[in-house]
């Protein structure tokens, strides 16, 4: 009864260790890619982040004032 448990418990570890590498070797592999892209859509991240957050701002003061009746 013990082995199987160590057993897939090996299984789930060596799967977490294999995804996360998996992701890093990814990551750089894929970092020109990336980059490039992330310069290329500068003007637009910046005016999105604007408008997230000032409606993050008018949601909360939104759901305090909301709170109040």
């Amino acid at each position: 009864m013990l082995a199987p448990a160590l057993a897939v418990t090996g299984a789930m570890t060596a799967g977490i260790i294999v995804t996360i590498a998996g992701v890093a070797v990814a990551g750089v592999l894929a970092r020109d890619r990336l980059m490039a892209l992330l310069a290329c859509t500068e003007w637009w991240r910046y005016h999105l982040g604007k408008a997230l957050e000032i409606g993050r701002s008018v949601a909360v003061l939104g759901l305090g004032i909301w709170s109040y009746f």
